[in-house]
């Protein structure tokens, strides 16, 4: 996907909001550059139930077969599995 393909599809799915003094501000091409995601090694459980956890942003759930990441600093988060599977591999 190219940056114009990026930008009309996050103009698109509105499910960001770019706010400057309370008006609308266009994605400009200008603010993208490439990079990688470090190879950081993380620790995640398959939810055996449906579960509340404690996240950095509340609390959220967890439904049965859903990941459950626990981040660099200890954080807590949910990962539908098939998020989970395109973005982790197992190690051991």
């Amino acid at each position: 996907m190219n940056q114009d393909e990026l930008i009309e599809k996050i103009d698109k799915s509105r499910k960001l909001i770019w706010v400057n003094n309370g008006q609308p501000v266009s994605i400009s091409k200008d603010w993208f550059f490439k990079c990688q995601k470090k190879p950081v090694k993380v620790k995640a459980f398959k939810a055996p139930e449906p579960i509340i956890i404690e996240t950095l942003e509340g609390q959220m759930k967890a439904n049965k077969g859903d990941f459950v990441i626990c981040g660099v600093k200890g954080e807590l988060y949910p990962c539908k599995p098939d998020i989970f599977w395109e973005t982790y591999e197992v190690l051991e």
